[in-house]
């Protein structure tokens, strides 16, 4: 019995040791993470930050004043398009500027719009635009009708009849919020490094050389030429008009000749036409292209035209009008071939004309076509 009781003391002694064992034991308590500014704290060092990126802010209302060459100034309020802020950003801007089609003047900013987020141009004299396919801002001082391709800019708020008188360099500079207020006024924060811009090439202004029309922007896409063989050109025999004083290229030596040449084949899908050519230095030079397949655009319903990589020649004059079948060069790299008839005020070469234009316009249609140039056998 005592045995027993003994037995039964010590396994109750050895039980509550083990208990005793397990509660001297203290729980493992999971520390919190520190966060990586602790740490790097603690470290002494800095994590990484990427600096902001710098970012003009343009002001609410985006006002744009054009100094005349009078010395007055027309106000213009952007619209908040990204074609429009591209534009606000060049300023400010000196450049030379022309007429165009007699009803809007042009310009060249340095730099292309983006214009993405912009909306197509509609709307009375006094319209800012701009013509994407040529990258020209216009100032229109007669009715937008709106054109393929031609994005709004803006309006002018003051001094939109002033518009027509624009010639050869204006400066284009920020307005002072206030000058809405006052007017067209003169005064305009001091330009800071005007940029220059050179009178844009002829290939980005081809004017309508008709009458003014309403919708004369049209996208010019010209397709690369196919040259052949050259052909011999013949001398010259007698004189040409007195040309006027626009600015050639190239003015020839001598004067030149409106005798008759060999004759040219202009072919339009199935139909041929005989043209006959003046016999002077535009004309030899280009003789020495043909045969040539060009991809002729549309302008105005009355003519199409194309650009050469090359210039010619130059002896430019102002015609007493346009006749249906002829041919002529505008600047120094633009072949025009007209089929309607009317009166211009521009100057251009002349190359020769279709002996008999019946069907022309029919042959080459409303819009873009191709034209195959060769010379007579």
């Amino acid at each position: 019995m005592k045995r027993q009781v003994s037995l039964a003391a010590a396994l109750l002694l050895s039980l509550s040791l083990t208990a005793c064992g397990q509660k001297d034991q203290e729980p493992q308590i999971e520390q919190p993470v520190s966060s990586i500014m602790e740490i790097a704290a603690e470290s002494g060092s800095s994590p990484e930050k990427t600096p902001p990126t710098e970012e003009l802010t343009l002001p609410e209302e985006l006002l744009v004043q054009v100094q005349t060459n009078d010395s007055d100034a027309i106000l213009f309020r952007l619209n908040d398009s990204t074609a429009a802020s591209s534009l606000y950003r060049q300023l400010p801007l000196a450049v030379q500027i022309e007429d165009y089609a007699g009803s809007e003047k042009i310009f060249h900013p340095p730099e292309k719009l983006d214009v993405s987020n912009t909306p197509l141009a509609q709307g009375p004299a006094g319209t800012l635009a701009y013509y994407e396919p040529w990258g020209d801002v216009v100032f229109f001082y007669a009715a937008c009708k709106g054109a393929s391709g031609l994005y709004e800019l803006g309006e002018a708020v003051s001094g939109a009849e002033l518009i027509p008188t624009l010639s050869g360099e204006i400066r284009i500079t920020e307005a002072e919020e206030s000058a809405e207020t006052d007017g067209a006024s003169s005064a305009s924060a001091p330009p800071q490094e005007e940029k220059t811009i050179a009178s844009a090439p002829p290939a980005q202004t081809k004017p309508d050389s008709s009458a003014p029309l309403q919708e004369s922007k049209t996208t010019a896409s010209t397709l690369p030429q196919e040259t052949e063989p050259s052909a011999p050109a013949p001398d010259p025999v007698v004189s040409t008009p007195e040309p006027d004083q626009q600015v050639t290229m190239q003015q020839p030596s001598s004067q030149e000749n409106f005798t008759t040449m060999p004759l040219l084949q202009i072919e339009v899908g199935n139909k041929n036409f005989t043209a006959t050519l003046y016999d002077n230095a535009t004309t030899r030079a280009l003789i020495q292209k043909l045969p040539l397949t060009l991809t002729m655009s549309e302008m105005n319903g009355n003519e199409k035209y194309h650009y050469f990589a090359d210039g010619l020649p130059t002896n430019a004059n102002r015609p007493a009008g346009i006749h249906a079948g002829d041919l002529m060069l505008y600047g120094p790299d633009c072949l025009v071939l007209f089929y309607e008839s009317f009166s211009t005020a521009y100057s251009y070469t002349p190359l020769g004309s279709i002996d008999d234009p019946a069907g022309l316009s029919e042959a080459l249609g409303t819009g873009d076509v191709q034209v195959r140039y060769r010379m007579t056998e």
